[in-house]
């Protein structure tokens, strides 16, 4: 009930220092909000990752991928979430990564196989999501330890399968 409170809140939630919902939020107002770090209210920054969800890709969030990013982002002892086919994984593991950024937190997303984990890292729509936070994302697949190293010393996000990740 906790979660879907937040989910409620966060879709009726008004910033004071524009005085409108983050649902009408502007880009340029976006970034003033993320540059000022104005709130530190879960329901005020899923409002927000929802609104810059929208900008990007012109659809809202699903109430299932909201409690997802939740669920992940409220266990404090790491968690993982099995997702159906079809339920927005690769979403709802740039929300969850939003949400500790704003933590000044870093974020690593486990992936099935290096392939997923290359494309998520790359892809335009996802880069696009993060730019607007200044998040920058990159994989761990690469077989050189120097792009590994870096991409773990300049990387906010880094996606990487399993196995990379042990190695």
């Amino acid at each position: 009930s906790s979660i879907e409170e937040q989910i409620i809140k966060s879709s009726k939630q008004i910033c004071s220092i524009f005085n409108k919902k983050f649902s009408e939020f502007s880009e340029s107002e976006i970034k003033v909000w993320i540059t000022d770090n104005r709130s530190d209210s879960i329901p005020d920054r899923l409002a927000l990752f929802n609104r810059v969800f929208k900008l990007v890709t012109t659809f809202d969030l699903r109430f299932t991928q909201l409690v997802s990013i939740l669920t992940l982002y409220n266990n404090k002892k790491g968690a993982l979430i099995q997702v159906s086919t079809g339920e927005g994984k690769t979403f709802i593991g740039i929300g969850f990564a939003v949400l500790k950024f704003l933590n000044k937190e870093k974020v690593h997303i486990v992936t099935s196989s290096s392939v997923l984990a290359e494309r998520d890292a790359l892809d335009k729509t996802n880069n696009e999501i993060f730019n607007i936070f200044g998040i920058k994302s990159g994989h761990n697949g690469h077989s050189e330890s120097d792009k590994r190293r870096r991409v773990y010393n300049e990387c906010d996000v880094v996606y990487g399968s399993l196995n990379s990740f042990q190695r």
